[in-house]
């Protein structure tokens, strides 16, 4: 179920909200109420802590806050009791270049984080499991212009799909070589041609014990099949293998994005507040921070 807002389960998610008076309240209160999908929420000006259950994606709750001027931390989610069966995230970031033969564009876009996925486990019986994804790729906009009578972006080249998927290895030094084949598929994302923005919230009937320690892989969709055809190639033609490594993609735009999948805190497991992030690593924190 890619792309969909609401889950066919309820759950609750928890975030750091930077409140400091019954007026922040009152945004957020004012944010929350138009949002189909909100069963309840819980809002803790003390301790800055918005508690919502409900079937809506957390980025769309995540964006919804936001746009209240406040910033705003996912810390977590889990099932409407307040249990999970297992938390994980990947933050998707570009590979690094090839040093010897890179541009000067390359080596700035490279080890950039451009998205980040968090999943939860909901249940083990059945296996079922909750992956909130949200990517910024990076160049653009693409070649294109703004509309005169609507304002709105006219891309001028087709955008390309970019399939998401779990991949056999954890090795990320040069996906998709490193990663090796797709282990698992999550979704297909296309960007918005105007912002480069993209986001999937998808159900799977997947265990987080198969996938923690693996690459997640944001890989043009082309290239995926491309790769598929010729791995089928390979043992019937030796020039095969050759043209397997080739199709890697380039970089940046039109290229790939890996991370890998590793294990988090689920709801209320996660102290940390946007102060944390900074102090640790200040780039993460505020690259994380702009994306979710």
């Amino acid at each position: 179920m890619v792309n969909e807002a609401k889950s066919s389960v309820t759950f609750k998610t928890e975030f750091a909200v930077d409140m400091t008076c019954q007026s922040c309240v009152s945004a957020v209160k004012n944010a929350l109420a138009s949002i189909d999908g909100i069963e309840k929420y819980d809002i803790d000006l003390e301790h800055k802590q918005v508690v919502i259950t409900g079937r809506t994606a957390p980025s769309i709750l995540c964006k919804a806050l936001k746009d209240t001027g406040r910033q705003v931390l996912v810390r977590g989610s889990g099932t409407a009791s307040g249990t999970h069966e297992g938390a994980a995230v990947a933050i998707l970031e570009t590979p690094l270049p090839d040093i010897g033969s890179a541009s000067t564009k390359e080596l700035e876009e490279s080890q950039q984080v451009h998205g980040i996925a968090r999943m939860v486990q909901i249940s083990t019986s059945p296996v079922l499991m909750l992956m909130d994804l949200t990517i910024s790729f990076p160049s653009f906009p693409q070649n294109g212009s703004t509309s005169s009578s609507t304002g709105s972006f006219v891309s001028a080249d087709p955008t390309p799909s970019y399939d998401v998927y779990v991949a056999r290895t954890g090795d990320v030094t040069s996906p998709p070589t490193s990663t090796g084949a797709v282990h698992l598929p999550l979704a297909t994302v296309t960007p918005d041609p105007a912002t480069g923005y993209a986001d999937a919230f998808v159900e799977l009937p997947i265990g987080l014990w198969d996938i923690v320690g693996r690459a997640m892989v944001v890989e043009p969709t082309d290239n995926v099949q491309k790769r598929k055809h010729l791995a089928v190639a390979q043992s019937r033609v030796s020039e095969a293998e050759k043209q397997v490594k080739n199709v890697i993609g380039a970089k940046g735009r039109l290229g790939i994005l890996a991370g890998v999948i590793a294990r988090s805190a689920g709801a209320w497991g996660n102290e940390k507040t946007r102060e944390d992030y900074v102090g640790g690593r200040a780039d993460y924190g505020r690259q994380v921070e702009n994306i979710a």
